[in-house]
Protein backbone atom coordinates (compact mmCIF):
# COMPACT_ATOMS: atom_id res chain seq x y z
CA UNK A 1 0.00 0.00 0.00
CA UNK A 2 1.42 3.23 -0.62
CA UNK A 3 1.75 6.53 1.59
CA UNK A 4 -0.41 8.33 -0.09
CA UNK A 5 -3.52 6.25 -0.15
CA UNK A 6 -2.66 5.46 3.75
CA UNK A 7 -2.57 8.99 4.35
CA UNK A 8 -6.25 9.19 2.54
CA UNK A 9 -7.56 6.32 4.76
CA UNK A 10 -5.74 8.34 7.63
CA UNK A 11 -7.87 11.61 6.76
CA UNK A 12 -11.09 9.98 6.31
CA UNK A 13 -11.42 8.06 8.99
CA UNK A 14 -10.71 11.20 11.52
CA UNK A 15 -13.25 12.95 9.74
CA UNK A 16 -15.41 10.22 10.30
CA UNK A 17 -15.06 10.37 13.85
CA UNK A 18 -14.92 14.16 14.40
CA UNK A 19 -18.68 13.90 12.44
CA UNK A 20 -19.49 11.60 15.13
CA UNK A 21 -18.74 13.84 17.99
CA UNK A 22 -21.57 16.55 19.63
CA UNK A 23 -21.06 19.54 21.10
CA UNK A 24 -21.83 19.25 24.60
CA UNK A 25 -24.78 21.76 25.69
CA UNK A 26 -24.20 24.86 26.32
CA UNK A 27 -25.15 25.70 29.81
CA UNK A 28 -28.50 27.53 31.16
CA UNK A 29 -27.27 30.60 34.14
CA UNK A 30 -30.10 30.69 36.29
CA UNK A 31 -29.98 33.77 37.78
CA UNK A 32 -31.30 34.20 41.24
CA UNK A 33 -33.03 37.47 42.81
CA UNK A 34 -34.27 38.96 46.01
CA UNK A 35 -37.78 39.97 45.69
CA UNK A 36 -39.87 42.12 48.07
CA UNK A 37 -43.20 40.13 48.84
CA UNK A 38 -45.75 41.77 51.67
CA UNK A 39 -47.23 38.83 53.42
CA UNK A 40 -50.66 39.13 55.67
CA UNK A 41 -53.23 36.87 57.02
CA UNK A 42 -56.62 36.80 58.37
CA UNK A 43 -55.20 37.27 61.98
CA UNK A 44 -52.21 39.94 62.83
CA UNK A 45 -49.11 38.84 64.01
CA UNK A 46 -48.30 34.97 62.77
CA UNK A 47 -44.97 34.76 62.53
CA UNK A 48 -43.25 34.63 58.62
CA UNK A 49 -40.82 31.83 57.95
CA UNK A 50 -39.60 31.28 54.82
CA UNK A 51 -37.51 28.22 54.02
CA UNK A 52 -37.49 27.13 57.37
CA UNK A 53 -36.06 30.23 58.86
CA UNK A 54 -37.53 32.51 60.81
CA UNK A 55 -37.41 36.25 58.77
CA UNK A 56 -37.96 38.50 62.29
CA UNK A 57 -41.33 39.73 61.12
CA UNK A 58 -44.47 39.41 61.22
CA UNK A 59 -48.07 39.67 59.45
CA UNK A 60 -48.91 41.67 58.08
CA UNK A 61 -44.99 42.91 57.02
CA UNK A 62 -42.86 43.14 53.95
CA UNK A 63 -40.34 39.65 53.68
CA UNK A 64 -37.52 39.40 51.00
CA UNK A 65 -37.59 36.11 49.34
CA UNK A 66 -36.04 34.82 46.72
CA UNK A 67 -37.17 33.74 43.32
CA UNK A 68 -37.83 30.82 42.79
CA UNK A 69 -40.07 28.27 44.76
CA UNK A 70 -40.31 28.89 48.77
CA UNK A 71 -41.71 27.38 51.69
CA UNK A 72 -43.84 29.89 53.44
CA UNK A 73 -44.99 29.08 57.05
CA UNK A 74 -47.30 30.75 59.22
CA UNK A 75 -46.99 30.31 63.40
CA UNK A 76 -49.19 32.22 65.58
CA UNK A 77 -50.51 30.67 69.19
CA UNK A 78 -54.15 29.20 68.72
CA UNK A 79 -53.95 28.66 65.68
CA UNK A 80 -52.47 25.85 63.46
CA UNK A 81 -49.54 26.24 61.43
CA UNK A 82 -49.81 27.16 57.55
CA UNK A 83 -47.06 26.15 55.65
CA UNK A 84 -47.79 27.06 51.45
CA UNK A 85 -45.06 26.75 48.60
CA UNK A 86 -45.03 29.93 46.95
CA UNK A 87 -43.45 30.38 43.49
CA UNK A 88 -41.76 33.80 43.80
CA UNK A 89 -41.25 35.82 39.72
CA UNK A 90 -39.51 38.90 39.32
CA UNK A 91 -41.95 40.86 38.42
CA UNK A 92 -44.93 38.64 38.99
CA UNK A 93 -47.29 38.95 42.07
CA UNK A 94 -45.79 40.64 45.09
CA UNK A 95 -48.39 39.55 48.04
CA UNK A 96 -49.84 36.88 49.57
CA UNK A 97 -52.56 36.57 51.67
CA UNK A 98 -53.12 33.45 53.50
CA UNK A 99 -55.90 32.15 56.78
CA UNK A 100 -55.30 30.79 59.78
CA UNK A 101 -57.38 28.15 61.14
CA UNK A 102 -58.22 27.97 65.03
CA UNK A 103 -56.78 24.74 66.52
CA UNK A 104 -59.29 22.69 66.82
CA UNK A 105 -61.42 24.00 64.01
CA UNK A 106 -64.38 21.54 64.19
CA UNK A 107 -66.83 20.94 61.35
CA UNK A 108 -70.26 20.91 62.94
CA UNK A 109 -73.03 18.51 61.26
CA UNK A 110 -76.44 19.50 61.27
CA UNK A 111 -79.36 16.90 61.61
CA UNK A 112 -82.41 17.62 60.45
CA UNK A 113 -85.47 16.36 61.61
CA UNK A 114 -88.67 15.57 60.02
CA UNK A 115 -91.44 14.47 62.19
CA UNK A 116 -95.11 14.66 63.18
CA UNK A 117 -97.15 14.58 66.80
CA UNK A 118 -99.24 11.23 64.91
CA UNK A 119 -96.29 9.63 63.92
CA UNK A 120 -95.54 6.66 66.34
CA UNK A 121 -91.84 6.01 65.15
CA UNK A 122 -91.22 9.30 65.85
CA UNK A 123 -91.07 8.73 69.40
CA UNK A 124 -88.18 6.36 69.63
CA UNK A 125 -86.22 8.61 66.52
CA UNK A 126 -86.84 11.70 68.60
CA UNK A 127 -85.13 9.90 71.77
CA UNK A 128 -81.97 8.58 69.46
CA UNK A 129 -81.49 11.77 68.27
CA UNK A 130 -81.76 13.93 71.73
CA UNK A 131 -79.16 11.47 72.77
CA UNK A 132 -77.18 11.96 70.38
CA UNK A 133 -77.35 15.30 70.57
CA UNK A 134 -76.01 15.48 74.36
CA UNK A 135 -73.64 13.24 73.52
CA UNK A 136 -72.05 14.88 70.66
CA UNK A 137 -72.54 18.60 72.31
CA UNK A 138 -73.22 21.90 70.41
CA UNK A 139 -69.41 22.40 69.23
CA UNK A 140 -70.14 18.88 67.08
CA UNK A 141 -73.91 18.30 65.97
CA UNK A 142 -76.69 20.79 65.52
CA UNK A 143 -80.24 19.67 65.46
CA UNK A 144 -83.16 21.24 63.95
CA UNK A 145 -86.65 19.71 63.64
CA UNK A 146 -89.17 20.53 61.24
CA UNK A 147 -92.75 19.19 61.97
CA UNK A 148 -94.62 18.25 58.55
CA UNK A 149 -97.95 17.92 58.13
CA UNK A 150 -98.08 13.63 57.72
CA UNK A 151 -99.53 11.60 59.15
CA UNK A 152 -101.34 14.41 61.09
CA UNK A 153 -102.45 17.40 59.12
CA UNK A 154 -103.01 19.53 62.21
CA UNK A 155 -99.42 18.98 64.06
CA UNK A 156 -99.26 22.13 66.27
CA UNK A 157 -95.67 22.94 65.58
CA UNK A 158 -96.72 22.63 61.68
CA UNK A 159 -99.62 24.75 61.02
CA UNK A 160 -97.25 27.49 63.64
CA UNK A 161 -95.14 27.94 60.48
CA UNK A 162 -96.39 26.05 57.30
CA UNK A 163 -94.76 28.00 54.70
CA UNK A 164 -91.31 27.32 55.80
CA UNK A 165 -91.95 23.96 56.82
CA UNK A 166 -93.39 23.20 53.35
CA UNK A 167 -90.31 24.59 52.28
CA UNK A 168 -87.91 22.54 53.80
CA UNK A 169 -90.43 19.55 53.09
CA UNK A 170 -90.50 19.78 49.18
CA UNK A 171 -86.50 21.06 48.67
CA UNK A 172 -85.76 17.28 50.19
CA UNK A 173 -88.44 15.70 49.12
CA UNK A 174 -89.66 14.19 52.24
CA UNK A 175 -92.37 11.35 51.90
CA UNK A 176 -92.82 10.03 55.42
CA UNK A 177 -92.12 10.69 59.12
CA UNK A 178 -89.48 10.25 60.42
CA UNK A 179 -86.66 10.72 58.34
CA UNK A 180 -83.12 12.12 58.72
CA UNK A 181 -80.81 14.30 57.01
CA UNK A 182 -77.57 15.08 57.66
CA UNK A 183 -75.53 18.04 56.45
CA UNK A 184 -78.02 18.21 53.47
CA UNK A 185 -77.07 14.65 51.96
CA UNK A 186 -76.90 11.83 53.84
CA UNK A 187 -80.40 10.35 54.62
CA UNK A 188 -79.86 8.58 57.70
CA UNK A 189 -81.93 4.95 58.84
CA UNK A 190 -84.11 6.92 61.33
CA UNK A 191 -84.49 4.25 63.73
CA UNK A 192 -81.19 3.39 64.01
CA UNK A 193 -78.84 5.18 66.30
CA UNK A 194 -75.61 3.15 64.96
CA UNK A 195 -76.59 4.36 61.60
CA UNK A 196 -77.21 8.22 62.42
CA UNK A 197 -73.80 8.49 64.67
CA UNK A 198 -72.00 6.61 61.52
CA UNK A 199 -72.80 9.57 59.06
CA UNK A 200 -72.45 11.63 61.66
CA UNK A 201 -69.30 10.75 62.02
CA UNK A 202 -68.25 10.72 58.61
CA UNK A 203 -69.47 14.63 58.44
CA UNK A 204 -67.63 15.25 61.01
CA UNK A 205 -64.47 14.59 59.91
CA UNK A 206 -64.36 16.55 56.52
CA UNK A 207 -61.88 19.47 56.71
CA UNK A 208 -63.97 22.74 57.89
CA UNK A 209 -63.64 25.99 55.65
CA UNK A 210 -65.77 27.70 57.34
CA UNK A 211 -66.51 28.92 60.93
CA UNK A 212 -69.81 30.36 61.72
CA UNK A 213 -70.03 32.62 64.76
CA UNK A 214 -72.95 33.83 66.31
CA UNK A 215 -74.67 35.59 68.93
CA UNK A 216 -78.69 36.29 70.02
CA UNK A 217 -79.80 38.54 72.45
CA UNK A 218 -83.96 39.89 73.33
CA UNK A 219 -84.73 43.35 74.24
CA UNK A 220 -88.66 44.73 73.93
CA UNK A 221 -90.14 41.23 72.56
CA UNK A 222 -87.47 41.13 70.13
CA UNK A 223 -84.81 39.14 69.70
CA UNK A 224 -81.30 40.24 67.59
CA UNK A 225 -79.50 38.24 65.92
CA UNK A 226 -75.78 38.69 64.40
CA UNK A 227 -73.88 35.73 62.52
CA UNK A 228 -70.22 36.51 60.97
CA UNK A 229 -69.02 33.87 58.48
CA UNK A 230 -65.28 33.37 58.53
CA UNK A 231 -63.68 32.20 54.91
CA UNK A 232 -60.42 30.28 56.34
CA UNK A 233 -59.90 27.75 53.52
CA UNK A 234 -62.97 27.49 50.45
CA UNK A 235 -61.64 28.01 47.27
CA UNK A 236 -64.35 27.50 45.43
CA UNK A 237 -65.97 29.63 42.37
CA UNK A 238 -69.52 28.96 43.01
CA UNK A 239 -70.38 31.26 45.93
CA UNK A 240 -73.80 32.05 43.94
CA UNK A 241 -74.90 28.70 44.84
CA UNK A 242 -74.01 29.14 48.73
CA UNK A 243 -77.40 30.34 51.08
CA UNK A 244 -76.83 31.15 54.08
CA UNK A 245 -79.85 29.93 56.59
CA UNK A 246 -80.24 31.53 59.81
CA UNK A 247 -83.45 29.77 62.07
CA UNK A 248 -84.88 30.26 65.63
CA UNK A 249 -85.14 27.20 67.37
CA UNK A 250 -87.39 26.55 70.31
CA UNK A 251 -84.91 24.16 72.32
CA UNK A 252 -87.46 22.38 75.30
CA UNK A 253 -91.49 22.44 74.38
CA UNK A 254 -93.27 20.81 76.99
CA UNK A 255 -97.46 19.92 76.89
CA UNK A 256 -99.57 18.88 80.22
CA UNK A 257 -101.08 16.47 77.71
CA UNK A 258 -99.58 14.97 74.23
CA UNK A 259 -100.68 17.38 71.80
CA UNK A 260 -101.10 14.24 68.92
CA UNK A 261 -101.87 10.80 69.23
CA UNK A 262 -98.43 9.56 69.58
CA UNK A 263 -98.10 10.37 73.39
CA UNK A 264 -95.07 12.53 72.96
CA UNK A 265 -95.12 15.64 75.39
CA UNK A 266 -91.43 16.58 75.39
CA UNK A 267 -90.34 17.90 71.66
CA UNK A 268 -86.61 19.58 71.37
CA UNK A 269 -85.23 21.89 69.25
CA UNK A 270 -88.23 22.63 66.84
CA UNK A 271 -87.96 25.27 63.84
CA UNK A 272 -89.70 28.37 64.88
CA UNK A 273 -88.61 30.94 62.21
CA UNK A 274 -86.05 31.11 59.00
CA UNK A 275 -84.76 34.06 58.72
CA UNK A 276 -85.25 36.39 56.55
CA UNK A 277 -87.61 33.52 55.03
CA UNK A 278 -87.16 29.93 53.94
CA UNK A 279 -84.91 31.26 50.89
CA UNK A 280 -82.18 32.42 53.36
CA UNK A 281 -79.34 34.92 52.40
CA UNK A 282 -76.86 34.83 49.14
CA UNK A 283 -73.15 34.75 50.49
CA UNK A 284 -71.66 37.15 48.43
CA UNK A 285 -67.99 36.47 47.99
CA UNK A 286 -65.95 36.15 50.45
CA UNK A 287 -62.01 35.73 50.13
CA UNK A 288 -59.87 33.27 51.84
CA UNK A 289 -58.92 35.05 55.17
CA UNK A 290 -62.33 37.37 55.09
CA UNK A 291 -65.03 37.84 56.69
CA UNK A 292 -68.63 39.01 56.53
CA UNK A 293 -71.66 39.39 58.78
CA UNK A 294 -75.32 39.89 58.52
CA UNK A 295 -77.97 40.90 60.91
CA UNK A 296 -81.68 39.97 61.77
CA UNK A 297 -83.98 40.40 64.09
CA UNK A 298 -87.45 39.28 64.56
CA UNK A 299 -90.56 39.81 66.83
CA UNK A 300 -90.99 37.26 69.46
CA UNK A 301 -94.50 35.36 69.44
CA UNK A 302 -96.63 35.04 72.40
CA UNK A 303 -96.35 31.36 71.98
CA UNK A 304 -92.50 30.89 72.34
CA UNK A 305 -90.81 30.59 75.41
CA UNK A 306 -88.09 33.43 75.24
CA UNK A 307 -85.34 31.67 77.34
CA UNK A 308 -85.38 28.34 75.11
CA UNK A 309 -84.72 30.43 71.82
CA UNK A 310 -81.18 29.96 70.11
CA UNK A 311 -80.14 30.69 66.90
CA UNK A 312 -78.84 28.09 64.46
CA UNK A 313 -77.09 29.27 60.99
CA UNK A 314 -75.41 27.23 58.45
CA UNK A 315 -74.08 27.41 54.87
CA UNK A 316 -75.93 25.18 52.58
CA UNK A 317 -75.02 24.51 48.90
CA UNK A 318 -78.60 25.55 47.27
CA UNK A 319 -77.94 23.24 44.11
CA UNK A 320 -75.82 20.09 45.68
CA UNK A 321 -77.40 20.55 48.82
CA UNK A 322 -74.37 20.01 51.14
CA UNK A 323 -74.15 21.85 54.09
CA UNK A 324 -70.52 22.81 54.54
CA UNK A 325 -71.06 24.51 57.76
CA UNK A 326 -73.22 25.67 60.57
CA UNK A 327 -73.07 27.32 63.97
CA UNK A 328 -75.15 28.19 66.81
CA UNK A 329 -75.72 31.02 69.71
CA UNK A 330 -75.34 27.92 72.00
CA UNK A 331 -71.46 27.72 71.05
CA UNK A 332 -69.67 31.07 71.95
CA UNK A 333 -67.52 32.00 69.90
CA UNK A 334 -65.87 35.46 68.63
Amino acid sequence: MSKSYFFIITLLFTIFLNSCKTNPPSEIEIVVENVKVFISSNVDSAAIYVNDSFTGKYTPDTVIVKTGINSLKLIKDGYNTLTQQINIIKGGQASFNFALAPVGLQKIVLMESFSNVGCAPCVSTNSIINSLKDSYGYDKLLVIKFPTNFPAPNDVFYTANKTENNARIAYYNILSAPTVILDGVLKATASDSNNIKSKIDARSADTAKFVISVSDSIANNTIFIKTKVQNFAYTGSDFSNLILHTVIVEKDIEFATPPGSNGEKIFHNVMRKMLPDQSGTELVTIPVGGSNSFSFEQNIASSWQQQQLYIISFIQNKTTKDILQAGSSKLKTN
